[in-house]
């Protein structure tokens, strides 16, 4: 799934693109198919890969961190293979589900300081 919602002319590299790829993930991680895990390596594969630290607040920087980690512990065995999916292949079920919930944590918490920014831009 690669799909874009922003403006192919925007800069890659913002906030509005970091909400983009959260909302792109947690979209995959809600309706794909397949189990958790495969969802998980695939929303990670497609969208959250592409993020870098620089894209999202500081205070979310570490969250992201640990999920790369997470989902980057193991390497690719195959060559169509990705280290996502090597990773969550062996995965317990409720460490995935924690994971998950970080993704869908770190886009609420995306749009609610967009919001914030945008209110205190507006009262100024």
């Amino acid at each position: 799934m690669s799909q874009t919602l922003t403006d192919p002319n925007s800069k890659p590299h913002s906030l509005r693109y970091a909400q983009e790829k959260l909302y792109l993930s947690v979209v995959i991680l809600a309706t794909g198919t397949g189990s958790l895990r495969k969802r998980l390596a695939n929303a990670y594969s497609s969208q959250l890969m592409r993020l870098l630290p620089e894209d999202i607040p500081p205070h979310m920087r570490e969250m992201l961190q640990e999920i790369t980690a997470q989902l980057t512990k193991n390497k690719a065995v195959h060559p169509l293979d990705s280290s996502a999916a090597a990773s969550t292949r062996t995965m317990h079920y409720l460490k995935a589900q924690r994971i998950a919930k970080q993704i869908v944590s770190m886009y609420d918490q995306l749009v609610y300081f967009e919001q914030s920014s945008e209110e205190s831009v507006s009262d100024s």
